[in-house]
């Protein structure tokens, strides 16, 4: 996989991408592709599963651009028109839309074989990517300015990086740059469920009263399910009992998804994309999408930077204005969503972590919520 031994000093490349999810793979490929010397770093020498698999159709496009639609299309993955809804009422059908007879359907993606997939190709279009190579802190000049990585296998100075690292926020802690909290301590369970249930043949969502659960075929006999207690503070959320037919594969994982932003989503050298800008609860129905399009985005940013095609300095501030716009955004349908449960606020000021280089940067202002509205949701 175009991987190669860092031995100290080399020459410094346009970009280091710190992560190899759908975020930083979109990222390499995107600059890689518009002619720019990439660098990928990924700590884990294997990919891991992860919640989450449902891709909306909007997810095409990106995917087109990024060179694998073709291989997504021939992977055999479950295709869908739909999900269903059950959310303070009768549960509905949400269909994705199209035209008549001609459906929109959107994939059930292993994200194991998705993230595989989206490496081969960085490394098809000349990304040099690392695996079993850990991140431990930007370099800086003295003007302050990002110039390269400190890794565990020696440094790599860069024209550019792009933390894509998820949502440790590699890169906002280690500039010691806030990280906001905008809701209560959230952690989802979530795991894999073996058996025939064909009556579920589409994702489904479904509210209770102090969260929700969602379900969905990943193969014919093997069912994703993700759950979540939106109340918090107390056990590990488990499989729910209208389950018990089907058999576990795999025991309870969690995944900590604390609504919450880097203040800070762009410096000079670096941007940030995917979970390391932003995180919210996989019932915001655009995790994986919105990692494709944030990784694609800032890698194109880098590539006319690099090519002299666009400022750096704007570049930086575009960066920041757009995730923060869309961080809004999202916030606030996910809170006129979340009215159903009660108890529900979001939290008003609940930043963590140190000023960052020339002081303190003020969080996404988030406007509190005028009504409850369901919608349909796909986790992803």
């Amino acid at each position: 996989m175009g991987e190669q031994r860092l031995t100290g000093g080399p020459e410094p490349v346009d970009l280091v991408v710190v992560g190899g999810g759908p975020a930083g793979t979109a990222a390499a490929v995107t600059a890689a592709v518009a002619v720019v010397s990439v660098v990928l770093v990924e700590s884990a020498a294997v990919t891991r599963d992860r919640p989450g698999e449902t891709l909306h159709p909007g997810a095409e496009g990106v995917l087109r651009q990024l060179g694998v639609d073709r291989e997504v299309a021939a992977s055999g993955w479950l295709r869908h028109p739909g999900h269903w809804v059950e959310w303070g009422g009768p549960a509905s059908f949400a269909a994705y839309g199209g035209s008549p007879g001609v459906p929109w359907t959107g994939y059930q993606a292993p994200r194991r074989e998705l993230a595989e997939l989206l490496l081969a190709r960085a490394a098809r279009v000349g990304v040099v990517v690392q695996r079993d190579c850990r991140a431990l802190r930007p370099t800086m000049t003295p003007a302050g300015r990002v110039d390269g990585v400190h890794t565990s296998r020696g440094r790599l100075g860069a024209g550019w990086v792009v933390d894509a690292s998820g949502g440790r926020h590699w890169a906002a802690r280690a500039l010691g740059c806030p990280v906001q909290r905008v809701s209560r301590p959230l952690v989802a369970g979530w795991g894999y469920l073996r058996g025939s249930w064909p009556e579920r043949a589409v994702p489904h969502l479904r509210a209770g009263r102090t969260g929700w659960t969602w379900t969905a075929p990943v193969r014919p006999d093997l069912h994703a399910w993700v759950r979540l207690d939106v109340g918090g503070g107390g056990p590990l959320p488990t499989p729910p009992p209208h389950l018990d037919h089907l058999r576990p594969v795999t025991g309870v994982h969690a995944a900590t998804v604390t609504w919450r932003c880097a203040a800070v989503p762009a410096v000079p050298g670096l941007l940030v994309a995917g979970d390391a800008a932003w995180v919210l609860d996989p019932c915001s129905g655009s995790g994986v999408l919105r990692a494709l399009v944030s990784g694609a985005v800032a890698g194109r940013a880098v590539a006319d930077a690099a090519r002299g095609l666009l400022p750096a300095q704007a570049a930086v501030a575009g960066h920041r204005r757009w995730l923060a716009d869309w961080f809004r955004a999202d916030v606030a349908r996910l809170d006129e969503r979340y009215g159903l449960f009660p108890g529900w606020a979001l939290v008003p000021d609940g930043s963590s972590g140190a000023p960052g280089p020339g002081g303190r940067a003020p969080g996404p202002a988030v406007r509190p919520r005028r009504a409850a509205g369901p919608d349909g949701a796909r986790p992803a």
